[in-house]
């Protein structure tokens, strides 16, 4: 749980007024009184994009003769979940062009590479793939939820930052 403090500076006339986290505090100094409120008027959603790309990679710490040892590929796909409020302006939480546009220069990286030879990924499973990307997306991408990377149709792993 996050706990976040605020400091209420009054206004010339008294009055003070601050909205954080949907909630909004109203203040008259004279009388001292605080009126706290929820606004519905914000709404909140999860949007999530879908991108791919495809690299080879094997897995160096695995036991003699496990399959992941050897070198082999995947058509990685990752997705992306931004969380945020609805803009009422455009009635979305962010256009999936600019969270592709995020994400394109890092996945870019990754295309058609052998993993193990990318500073960072030279263990390359799939939740340092996850934690490598988040990394180097969150930063331009603050939003940013979680990272699901998909190895295969029936594996994956997502990552929620630290």
């Amino acid at each position: 749980m996050k706990l976040r403090v605020a400091t209420l500076l009054p206004s010339p006339d008294g009055h003070f007024h601050v909205t954080s986290s949907g909630l909004q505090f109203h203040g008259n100094q004279r009388d001292n009184t605080v009126k706290m409120s929820h606004s519905q008027d914000k709404r909140f959603a999860e949007v999530r994009k879908e991108l791919s790309f495809e690299a080879a990679h094997f897995l160096p710490l695995t036991p003699e003769g496990h399959k992941c040892r050897r070198l082999h590929g995947h058509s990685f796909r990752v997705t992306i979940a931004v969380w945020g409020p609805i803009d009422p302006k455009f009635g979305w939480v962010m256009d999936f062009a600019d969270i592709k546009a995020a994400c394109m220069p890092i996945l870019e990286q990754l295309d058609h590479r052998l993993l193990n030879e990318i500073e960072g990924l030279e263990n390359p499973t799939g939740e340092n793939i996850a934690v490598w990307i988040w990394e180097r997306l969150h930063p331009n991408l603050p939003q940013l939820k979680e990272i699901c990377v998909h190895e295969t149709c029936t594996a994956s792993c997502v990552y929620r930052g630290s």
